[in-house]
């Protein structure tokens, strides 16, 4: 089987109300028809485990709750490089930014990273996502849609 060359991966958990927005829209996403060659990973919070994966791939789409205190569904298209600096990137023990990281150190890694984040209302215990992100699940597929046709 032909390794995916891009990766869609959800990244969050789902018990802390937003920041299980990455894995929600995934669920959407598996919905949608993907082109070839495209691969959803529900990583949830071990992104860790799938560093093969990440390795070999030569785009990855990381979908994310990312805190820096504007309005709740807040949509960001950024490279790990435009994080600001002290924008929270999930909650996870080792999240995406460091295996992206480790992937590099490891060796011959020249994967586009593309992080869609989205501003979380809410982080506390809870299995649905905050309205307000709920609202734009839509606009969520829709970007991660248009990034796999390179817009």
């Amino acid at each position: 089987m032909e390794t995916p060359k891009t990766l869609i991966i959800g990244v969050g958990n789902t018990i802390f109300q937003d920041e299980g927005v990455g894995m929600h829209a995934v669920h959407d996403l598996q919905k949608e028809k993907l082109p070839p060659g495209v691969e959803l990973i529900e990583a949830e919070t071990s992104i860790l485990d799938y560093l093969p994966q990440i390795q070999s791939a030569e785009k990855i789409v990381i979908i994310d709750a990312l805190r820096t205190g504007a309005p709740p569904g807040t949509i960001y298209r950024l490279t790990p490089e435009k994080l600001p600096v002290d924008a929270a990137l999930s909650l996870h023990a080792m999240g995406p930014l460091q295996v992206i990281q480790l992937a590099r150190q490891a060796g011959d890694f020249h994967a586009e990273v593309i992080i869609i984040g989205i501003e979380p209302k809410e982080m506390e215990m809870g299995m649905e996502l905050t309205p307000e992100v709920k609202a734009r699940l839509p606009k969520i597929v829709e970007t991660v849609l248009n990034e796999l046709k390179g817009g």
